[in-house]
């Protein structure tokens, strides 16, 4: 019995150590910590990054891509606008070329 409460504590023993050692910080200094709000527009920045839509109130270079279908006066920013993201039929190209193919205007999905 005293020898199995012995080999319990070892192993209590070395498992602390191990965790201990796994949890080193290396160096790692993550800053101060973000307000809710900051948080929120640092999360919409990044997300209208990753997406290519411009930022709310910016303007969409004539040469960036573009997305749009035949037939309608919309083009899209996104191909994750629920309003081309099952087409087959969806055309890509330029702003310039949108504009040639008769779309007017970016779709208000896609800016918002």
């Amino acid at each position: 019995m005293r020898v199995l409460r012995c080999c319990t504590v070892c192993l209590l023993v070395l498992a602390l150590l191990f965790c201990t050692g796994c949890a080193a910080r290396d160096g790692f200094d993550g800053g101060e910590p973000l307000s809710a709000e900051e948080l929120a527009a640092l999360q919409a920045q990044l997300a209208a990054q990753e997406d290519g839509a411009p930022e709310e109130g910016g303007e969409i270079p004539p040469d960036a891509t573009v997305f749009w279908l035949d037939g309608g006066k919309v083009y899209h920013v996104v191909t994750t606008c629920y309003h081309i993201a099952k087409k087959e039929n969806v055309r890509q190209g330029t702003l310039a070329e949108a504009l040639e193919a008769g779309k007017e205007r970016p779709c208000s999905v896609c800016i918002d």
